[in-house]
């Protein structure tokens, strides 16, 4: 839907009119998205990990455009996110292992970030940014391991002593240092309206400002797209 929508807006590009935006001005922006998304690895007979996640975000910014390419501005964000994986081994005659593990984790963060407008057809321009976010991640794990030790033959004639459970639960708390380039496209209705696509990022991330505990991404995903609207003032 997200890719139907994106190229409905180049389509628009043809119509010859003379918005664009105007420097010296304040914008606000509006940007969200939602993800959705189930994942499975190995063989169902011998193995397999599987992981369902929901994630959703919102964020608010406030930018000034301080000529007729640049903006810079600050704003909040807020995510959150679900992920359930369960993870199972079985060697046949021998013995079977599940684990289970769910994750609830939230964050809001403040962001700084500068944007370049570059002006493709008309209306539409590519306007990549830097964003410089910080936060504070607070979470819940849960977790639940199965063992089954098959020393007979046969499912249903386990011993007793031939069966574990376990289970754990951890509070996540950490800090969120992270740099993201994002590539992004502007559709301009006015001079002062605009919808825009986040077509996803490359970020760098720090938890606890620590090096070890980096992570590098690079998503450009249609699933991960964000859209937003811009109001100018």
């Amino acid at each position: 839907m997200k890719n139907n929508a994106f190229f409905f807006l180049l389509l628009l590009c043809s119509i010859p009119v003379f918005a664009q935006p105007d420097s010296s001005k304040v914008a606000i922006r509006l940007v969200g998205g939602y993800n959705d998304a189930t994942t499975s690895n190995g063989v169902a007979s011998m193995g397999a990990v599987t992981s369902a996640m929901k994630a959703c975000n919102l964020g608010l910014s406030v930018g000034v455009r301080i000529d007729k390419n640049w903006e810079v501005g600050l704003g909040a964000e807020y995510q959150k996110q679900k992920q359930a994986t369960t993870s199972s081994m079985y060697i046949p005659e021998q013995w079977i292992a599940l684990e289970e593990t769910n994750t609830k984790a939230h964050i809001l963060m403040g962001k700084l970030y500068a944007a370049y407008y570059w002006k493709l057809v008309h209306r539409l321009y590519f306007n990549p940014k830097i964003e410089l976010a910080y936060g504070e991640l607070k979470g819940k794990q849960e977790g639940l391991t199965a063992f089954i030790s098959k020393k007979t033959p046969g499912f249903m004639h386990i011993a007793e002593d031939d069966y574990s459970v376990g289970s754990s639960e951890l509070d996540l708390s950490s800090g969120y240092l992270g740099v993201a380039i994002v590539p992004t496209f502007s559709f301009f209705f006015s001079k002062r309206v605009a919808a825009f696509f986040e077509t996803g990022r490359f970020q760098l991330e720090l938890m606890d400002a620590k090096w070890d505990n980096r992570q590098w991404t690079a998503d450009l995903n249609p699933a991960s797209w964000r859209v937003g609207v811009m109001v100018a003032f």
